[in-house]
């Protein structure tokens, strides 16, 4: 009967602790422009300009990237 209980406990924390998008975020981007720059000895990283769009292009159920595409 625990067993049963804390399964039902851990199902209801987990389907109930997903955050909505509209609560902590805005439909907008602030797009961070930079240059990356270097050759086989050194690297380089300028930052260029700030500009804030006017839509959000991701997704708005996932907001964690769980595919590491990189490390920029």
């Amino acid at each position: 009967m625990k067993r049963i209980l804390i399964i039902i406990y851990l199902l209801n924390s987990v389907l109930f602790s997903q955050i909505k998008f509209e609560d902590f975020f805005t439909d907008k981007t602030l797009r961070f422009d930079y240059y990356h720059v270097g050759d086989v000895n050194s690297q380089l990283i300028a930052f260029d300009e700030l500009r804030e769009e006017p839509f959000w292009g991701g997704p708005r159920k996932n907001l964690i990237d769980t595919f590491n595409y990189g490390n920029y």
